[in-house]
């Protein structure tokens, strides 16, 4: 097991404790990229190596874990950028924050491990930011690809159980407002991407409070564990208790 120690002052580097070089052509390779939410209770979590990749996203109490592969030049590739911005040399340095959410990069090398903070109360140096939001992107570049190729296209309708309402209709999937009804106009359906298990419904009905705010009446919710084989969700209430009709 690798253990990661993060160094956080402005004299040392944000890294296991050394400066060497990092290997140019390192037979394995593990990059890790976490995103905590400070106050919320939300985060995300990206690996990707030689043998195995993961993305887990944790939202609005749902776990989504998809799995995929990486061909080994794309890793490499993704280790260049690691390479060429001196990931080994960032520094970092502390400042008084408090509830300060962010992420953390880790890297194995070979024998070789970093790791470096940008969250809570941890900061980059100014001279590096550059360096570590190049490859932060590229991480995340990399793992939204492969996560969107497993998202599926699905069509998203509300009956008249939902939209014959007095109240004013808000949709929400995965934590995501996706309608948000003034009672101006019928409901049209929606197509959104969705990863194909644990998708998170929720409806909710709100009504008028002390102006211009509003209230919620009522909500209803549903976690679907596998999205239907025809890729067609349509909303209904029975009773109090939302389901796909």
């Amino acid at each position: 097991m690798t253990m990661f120690v993060s160094c956080s002052n402005l004299t040392s580097s944000g890294n296991s404790g050394n400066n060497d070089k990092l290997p140019e052509n390192p037979k394995n390779i593990q990059i890790r990229w976490s995103e905590d939410g400070g106050m919320l209770p939300e985060y995300k979590r990206i690996y990707l190596s030689n043998d195995s990749c993961s993305y887990l996203s944790s939202k609005n109490q749902v776990d989504q874990l998809v799995e995929f592969s990486l061909p080994l030049q794309d890793l490499k590739s993704l280790y260049q950028i690691f390479y060429d911005n001196k990931f080994n040399e960032i520094k970092t340095y502390e400042e008084e924050i408090y509830d300060r959410g962010g992420s953390t990069i880790s890297l194995t090398a070979d024998t070789q491990s970093y790791s470096i903070s940008n969250s809570g109360m941890t900061l980059i140096d100014k001279n590096y930011i550059s360096n570590y939001q190049t490859i932060e992107e590229a991480v995340l570049n990399v793992a939204h690809t492969e996560v969107n190729k497993q998202n599926r296209t699905v069509i998203v309708d509300l009956d008249t159980t939902i939209t014959n309402s007095t109240n004013n209709v808000i949709l929400y999937v995965n934590g995501n407002t996706e309608y948000s009804e003034e009672k101006n106009g019928e409901f049209f359906t929606l197509e959104l991407d969705l990863l194909p298990m644990n998708n998170k419904f929720e409806i909710y009905f709100m009504k008028d409070g002390n102006n211009p705010y509003q209230t919620v009446s009522d909500r209803y919710e549903l976690l679907v564990d596998e999205l239907p084989a025809d890729s067609k969700i349509i909303l209904t209430l029975e009773g109090k208790q939302l389901n796909i009709k």
